[in-house]
């Protein structure tokens, strides 16, 4: 559908589809629009650089906040250098102008990454963690209509497994959105560098996002288990407190990685043989995972000693099948890759 010029209404005719990360899927619709490219999400991942932990400091430590994403201006400019891009990244301080430079932006056909608090949106979001918690949550932007006060979305995220293939579209008003925004993000080709080449050397960062940390990294997630210690003892309140935001964290910064891993298993040289095996011994740790979260699940409920012995004494199968698993990945990628 074409629009005039003058016309209060701008649609930005984008290919979505949905994806395992919200982040990254958004990314990789929003990119893929900007350059005419056809990036992978895993590919997207891996040039961010996103995976790399930043502590606040030693003692900020509180084993729900054990990870942290590296800021988003940090993704984004990484993105952005490596595929010769502009990266804006707006705060929302002040309310009125993101809705003035969010529709400049779409108003030049460039669609825009919305990073909301999933509390304040009238539809379910993020998809059915197994405990209700409060997140940033990444859209993508497509459209506006100044008249309505409406922006217009596709949330790529999957949800469950009733969904379609498409991506969902959903409509905000400017009141919504304001009162959920975190920050905006955009993109633009860099025109003062049309000269160089995009680097897209995905290798260079395999390794690094298979032991790095928060994601599948080793030390942390086995330090993360050892240190439910430190809850023994603890009021029961808040001890409950402190699993339920584990268990968000465990599926959002590990459960999906081997997801994502997938992509990278899929798009290699292995033999067929090899991928079979890794990939029915992942199932075999997608497996220990769930014994995992049942028993965290438990412990959220009825929290005492032995529910969180029980946690640790998971955590601790999880985490050698996962050093297993993952040594045999990146031998297998430096081997035939």
């Amino acid at each position: 559908m074409q629009y005039e010029e003058d016309d209060i209404i701008n649609i930005i005719e984008l290919t979505v589809k949905r994806g395992i990360n919200c982040l990254y899927s958004n990314l990789r619709d929003c990119i893929n629009y900007i350059i005419d490219g056809d990036l992978r999400e895993y590919q997207i991942l891996l040039l961010s650089s996103s995976f790399k932990i930043s502590y606040q400091s030693q003692h900020e430590y509180d084993i729900a906040n054990n990870f942290l994403f590296e800021s988003f201006e940090g993704i984004a400019s990484s993105i952005a250098d490596k595929l010769i891009l502009k990266s804006y990244v707006l705060s929302n301080d002040i309310k009125m102008d993101c809705i003035k430079i969010g529709e400049d932006f779409l108003s030049k056909n460039i669609p825009i990454l919305l990073v909301l608090d999933s509390a304040n949106l009238h539809y379910q979001t993020p998809p059915q963690y197994f405990v209700h918690v409060t997140a940033k949550h990444v859209i993508l932007a497509y459209g506006y209509d100044s008249l309505k006060r409406e922006v217009y979305a596709y949330d790529t995220y999957v949800y469950d497994d009733k969904h379609t293939e498409e991506a969902y579209k959903v409509v905000l008003s400017y009141d919504e959105l304001l009162t959920s925004l975190y920050t905006m993000i955009a993109f633009k080709k860099d025109e003062t560098r049309i000269k160089d080449e995009p680097d897209l050397n995905f290798k260079a960062n395999i390794r690094e996002f298979i032991f790095a940390e928060p994601y599948c990294g080793i030390n942390v997630f086995l330090k993360s288990i050892e240190d439910l210690q430190l809850l023994y003892g603890i009021k029961p309140d808040k001890g409950k407190e402190i699993i339920i935001n584990l268990i968000y964290i465990y599926q959002i910064k590990y459960s999906i990685v081997y997801e994502i891993l997938e992509g990278v298993i899929n798009d290699s040289k292995w033999p067929e043989s090899d991928k079979k095996k890794y990939f029915e011994t992942n199932e075999m740790l997608k497996a220990l995972w769930k014994q995992l979260y049942s028993k965290m699940l438990l412990t959220s409920c009825l929290f005492n000693e032995r529910s969180i012995e029980r946690i640790i004494e998971t955590g601790r199968n999880v985490d050698m099948e996962q050093k297993k698993l993952l040594h045999f990945l990146y031998s297998n990628l430096v081997k035939y890759d």
